[in-house]
């Protein structure tokens, strides 16, 4: 939520890039939800695309209509150590009982269209797209799957509202100029788990 960052950014000594989705009912504290990079390194320069949708006006949450809300890909160069890594993320179009819909089909085309001028990226986010299924394989048609197959669902039976789930629908992309190694992932840090991984530049 829009409202977390600030602290966020402080309690990890991080700065923020932040793009807003939709504004979200949150059980009763409506907000801005979005999706973000939080870097401890500078962030040069930052830019969004989307997937789907525009930026504005904000739309209001509604279960069951993916159709309504934008897909925004936030895409940042951050520099360690004289490097420039090139980090994008996205939260991407939901669809009901990990299947896919239209509306997905032609999204995933919108999203390598809008990402295709960037080059070389490491792409992360909650694609809403298991694996396995005819979503997740246009993604990995174009750019490398990175979680190892051990990892059957990215979903926290532990903390998901709707209990646990068999979908490992989160992920970490790369094109060749990028490797991925020493991929893990973590629970008890939201509904999704921690996908954490070292990168480095070819």
């Amino acid at each position: 939520m829009e409202r977390d960052v600030a602290q966020l950014e402080r309690e990890l000594s991080m700065k923020a890039v932040f793009e807003p989705m939709f504004i979200h009912p949150a059980d009763g504290n409506e907000g801005v939800l979005g999706v973000g990079i939080f870097s401890r390194y500078p962030i040069m320069s930052h830019t969004v695309e989307f997937a789907h949708g525009v930026k504005e006006p904000l739309q209001h949450h509604v279960p069951g209509m993916p159709d309504i809300l934008p897909n925004p890909i936030v895409i940042s160069d951050i520099e360690k150590d004289r490097v420039i890594y090139r980090i994008a993320t996205v939260h991407f179009t939901w669809a009901a009982n990990g299947g896919s819909n239209e509306i997905q089909y032609v999204n995933i085309e919108k999203l390598f269209n809008a990402l295709n001028p960037h080059k070389d990226f490491v792409l992360t986010g909650d694609f809403n797209a298991p694996r396995g299924g005819e979503i997740f394989a246009e993604l990995v048609s174009r750019y490398k799957d990175n979680v190892p197959a051990k990892y059957t669902t990215s979903i926290d039976g532990n903390i998901h509202r709707a209990g646990q789930l068999p979908y490992m629908v989160d992920g970490i992309f790369s094109t060749p100029g990028y490797s991925v190694s020493n991929v893990e992932m973590l629970s008890g840090v939201s509904d999704h788990c921690a996908l954490v991984a070292e990168i480095s530049r070819n």
